[in-house]
């Protein structure tokens, strides 16, 4: 059952920021079977992560017939995160905002709607401008091709990106026994979790 934000109180000026940055939603009770968050946790943040992009490529086959080199440029990169938190139990709407699980869930949102990570995956791109594939047997080189083969290295970084955000999401967990404690002062998590994070460059992506 959706929870509306129209019914909730007024939030603080920085959750607000995060729901609308991190399209932000919530629901509460019964799930399909399917949906049912193992070892019946009280609350879970699901995040999806949108992209998209433009690219110009150029390329050629190799002399030996066995691989192709693309020249790649991206632009227009988009990155959009959604999240739906859900709760077993409705928390009380009347004091939402300072509810210890939903602060607990908005630190899920912190880390998954982390502009660094954007950062981290237009970089990879940008790094990688020439690719060389293998060819298979039968293959074509041609537009079509190509366009798949780029794409294929896009879905790969995005992967790669995504990985480290569900690495950040099972060490908060772990850390804070799925929220029963604070996160340790000595946490590297807590670069992402002050308000200000964004804003510096010293948090870890990768994994510790």
């Amino acid at each position: 059952m959706p929870i509306k934000l129209a019914d909730l109180p007024q939030p603080p000026a920085e959750i607000s920021a995060l729901i609308e940055l991190g399209r932000v939603t919530f629901e509460a009770g019964p799930r399909d079977a399917s949906q049912q968050p193992k070892n019946g946790l009280a609350a879970e943040t699901h995040y999806r992560i949108a992209y998209k992009y433009s690219s110009r490529s150029r390329w050629k086959v190799a002399a030996d017939n066995k691989k192709v080199v693309i020249n790649v440029r991206f632009f227009a990169v988009q990155w959009k995160p959604t999240h739906t938190i859900w709760f077993r139990r409705q928390p009380s709407l009347s004091d939402f905002w300072s509810n210890e699980l939903v602060l607990h869930e908005f630190d899920h949102v912190r880390i998954s709607n982390d502009p660094r990570f954007q950062s981290r995956f237009e970089e990879s791109l940008q790094k990688r401008s020439v690719l060389t594939r293998a060819l298979r047997a039968g293959d074509v080189v041609n537009r079509k091709l190509v366009d798949e083969l780029v794409d294929e290295h896009v879905t790969e970084v995005f992967s790669d990106i995504t990985e480290l955000v569900s690495i950040r999401y099972k060490e908060l967990d772990r850390v804070t026994d799925h929220g029963r404690r604070p996160v340790p002062t000595d946490s590297a998590l807590n670069e992402f979790l002050k308000p200000d994070s964004a804003d510096s460059d010293s948090a870890e992506l990768n994994e510790d």
